[in-house]
């Protein structure tokens, strides 16, 4: 629930608490470290999952969906509940780690990203610049708030805090967000592509791969890299 939903006495829903900034409930908004172990531990054994593919599992699903902090950046990371149950359902059906790590369906596309920066398309490119290039984003911290005038949700200043409401930014610090985890990224990366054009598509790709495993040479596979994809890229991105 966002904090605008109790934001003044007209809303209906004025009388709930919102917990996500509570301290005394942080780790209930996500799967702790031991509770993602039990889990797992569950699941390989009545799933009969081969028990050599645990180390690759636990790496991996703490590099997708782990590290959110909602109130203190010092404490222990959680891990996004909604898509690490998708991940370990196709685990345990499957027994198999899935092509897919997270269920598209779930993922907050571009037109919510336009529709945060109200369809300007040079907020929309440096917003989404931003999410994909910085390690951090500084944030107002006043405007972590409880609540907040829905006006404010799509001001520019509140970009930041937007962005750690949809999920896709995490605490870092006191001063800076940060995107959680590969997932988040990936899904900043296919933002990036969108809004600038690129295309990252593999059948234009196919024949450079096909040539360099026929023919190594690792000069040519570089150019045609440059070529194909890096001349791609804003200028901005190298400055």
């Amino acid at each position: 629930m966002l904090p605008i939903a109790i934001d003044d006495l007209t809303s209906s829903y004025n009388i709930a608490s919102f917990l996500t900034l509570d301290p005394g409930f942080e780790h209930m908004l996500g799967f702790t470290q031991a509770e993602v172990s039990e889990l797992v531990d569950t699941i390989y054994q009545d799933f009969c999952i081969d028990p050599t593919t645990r180390g690759e599992v636990n790496d991996l699903i703490k590099n997708q969906y782990n590290g959110y902090h909602f109130v203190n950046p010092d404490s222990e990371a959680v891990y996004n509940p909604t898509m690490l149950m998708y991940f370990l359902r196709q685990l345990s059906e499957n027994k198999t780690i899935p092509a897919d790590l997270f269920d598209l369906n779930m993922r907050t596309d571009l037109t919510w990203i336009r529709r945060l920066t109200r369809g300007n398309e040079e907020n929309t490119r440096e917003l989404v610049f931003q999410l994909t290039t910085d390690e951090s984003i500084p944030f107002n911290r006043k405007a972590l708030v409880s609540q907040f005038n829905m006006l404010e949700f799509f001001e520019p200043a509140f970009y930041p805090v937007s962005l750690f409401y949809l999920g896709l930014l995490t605490r870092k610090d006191e001063f800076d967000l940060k995107v959680p985890n590969l997932s988040m990224k990936e899904i900043a990366v296919e933002y990036f592509n969108e809004v600038f054009r690129i295309d990252p598509g593999q059948e234009r790709y196919k024949e450079m791969m096909q040539g360099f495993i026929r023919k190594p040479d690792l000069t040519r596979l570089f150019s045609d890299y440059w070529r194909l994809y890096v001349s791609q890229l804003p200028e901005a991105i190298f400055s």
